[in-house]
């Protein structure tokens, strides 16, 4: 890429010396503190003999809640030498399976997980987030979700945990222990995750439905769809008040025939309908995105293909992950706020308001999913059912983005906290706006439990011992 014009602002910059983030932006560890355990005996001793530990995971968390440094700032993070990353990437794989239940690796990524219940002709309780790529133990720990009011996130459906603790010692966690619901989503502050025993049920096949609708109707009847649909997720694009709507259930015995008689690959679409009114919607945000990205929106470069599939609007039968975990990866400033299902209207309301004044600025729709409610305590759904609102800036291959960018988020984030949000745990943002001691109901009680498990805070980072024990955090988003 050329120069960058006074529109854009450079992220970061790579060191060679550190392991990066999933997109390459920001920096996670330097090479030379990173362990590669085989063994749970390896992990305990480096546990034990570390002042400080961290987790490298899959990378596609936000790095400042288990990173090694407190911020993207290289030179200004620096924590004693004989602080670890580890690196559990040799812990994945099945491990047992029965009727309902089945234990895996921690680090066991969520498409392989995918795969290998479906080879034995199962699926996750939980329903599916878009992106397969991370770790279960990551998805559990920050409390990612899929869709459905009928369900809650990832780490509801855990039923037990092996865990090493901050002295090495190894506990097992399951559900006769009131505290696995604090253990489910930890951010990896009780202990550091070595298996996950997660509910299973028999593989169903799943039908899609797709609409268009305008954004009064979508607050109108939102709440309802999910109720009538076992899963739902809306995509609102502010610049023309468009929203497309995915009704997901389970299949019907004539559209299972249908699929079963391809070679289930891939997901079976029929076309309903020619309707392309989101077609002049689309190819404005395709041209936004363009300019932004100092990218060519006729390539299949990742963030035009992420609009692309908006164009396509048939039918779609097959199994979940065809249907629901089909997000393309790609650099981002993304941020996720949940905010109570009965305050989502009022909250798009005035997310309509902040958008007419300041035209423009997201690269993607907003994007809406219910959630039901949670058993872990540090879930945002532990307070019942949930609307999670997510939008992002797209981040250009030379690792800027416009410099609007980031302020959007935090003008965002800021609305959204005053419908009591609560952000994803996983995704970037800014502590200072949150109330977490009001919002979150077990706060208090987690925060004990930490004390009492690791006195000296040796899994927590910089930026979490900011937000659980006071002080300034300059969040670098």
């Amino acid at each position: 890429m050329g120069a960058h014009s006074k529109e854009h602002a450079t992220i970061t910059r790579q060191n060679e010396s550190h392991i990066y983030n999933w997109s390459g932006v920001h920096p996670i560890a330097p090479k030379q503190a990173v362990h590669y355990p085989t063994t749970e005996r390896e992990v305990q001793e480096l546990i034990k003999r570390a002042t400080k530990v961290r987790i490298v995971g899959n990378k596609l968390s936000f790095e400042q809640i288990n990173g090694y440094y407190g911020s993207s700032n290289l030179e200004k993070e620096h924590i004693s030498s004989d602080a670890i990353a580890l690196d559990l990437k040799g812990f994945t794989g099945l491990v047992c399976i029965d009727a309902t239940s089945a234990t895996f690796g921690a680090a066991t990524a969520l498409d392989d997980v995918i795969r290998i219940l479906a080879e034995r002709n199962m699926m996750l309780k939980a329903c599916l987030g878009v992106i397969g790529l991370p770790s279960l133990a990551g998805a559990i720990s920050t409390g990612t979700h899929g869709q459905g009011l009928y369900q809650a996130d990832y780490a509801h459906t855990v039923k037990r945990l092996k865990v090493v603790l901050p002295d090495g010692e190894i506990r097992i966690i399951d559900q006769r222990d009131p505290l696995l619901a604090a253990y489910a989503t930890s951010l990896g502050l009780l202990g550091v995750i070595m298996e996950i025993t997660m509910e299973i049920e028999p593989r169903r096949v799943f039908t899609c439905m797709k609409s268009v609708c305008d954004v009064g109707e979508f607050k109108l009847n939102f709440e309802r769809w999910n109720r009538e649909a076992e899963y739902a997720k809306a995509w609102w694009f502010p610049a023309t008040d468009e929203c497309q709507i995915w009704k997901v259930s389970q299949a019907s015995y004539s559209e299972r025939v249908a699929f079963e008689q391809t070679d289930q690959s891939h997901a079976l679409e029929i076309e309903t309908s020619s309707d392309d009114a989101m077609d002049a919607t689309l190819d404005r945000y395709m041209n936004k995105l363009a300019q932004d990205t100092s990218a060519d929106q006729t390539s299949d470069e990742p963030q035009f293909r992420t609009i692309k599939r908006f164009y396509e609007m048939n039918k779609m039968i097959g199994w979940s992950e065809q249907i629901l975990t089909k997000g393309i990866p790609v650099p981002q400033i993304n941020c996720e706020i949940a905010v109570p299902l009965s305050l989502f209207g009022d909250a798009t309301s005035a997310l309509h308001n902040w958008n007419a004044k300041h035209p423009g600025r997201l690269h993607y729709p907003f994007i809406y999913r219910v959630v039901g409610t949670s058993s872990a305590w540090l879930s945002a759904s532990n307070r019942g059912p949930m609307c999670w609102i997510g939008f992002l800036v797209y981040i250009s291959q030379d690792g800027v983005a416009r410099k609007d960018g980031m302020e959007t988020m935090k003008e965002l984030q800021q609305l959204l906290a005053t419908f009591h949000g609560l952000p994803h745990w996983g995704k970037c943002f800014s502590p200072k706006y949150y109330r977490f001691e009001r919002e979150v109901k077990k706060w208090k009680d987690f925060k004990q439990i930490v004390e009492k498990n690791d006195p000296s805070r040796k899994l927590m980072s910089k930026f979490c011992e900011k937000l659980f024990h006071g002080g300034t955090i300059i969040a670098k988003l």
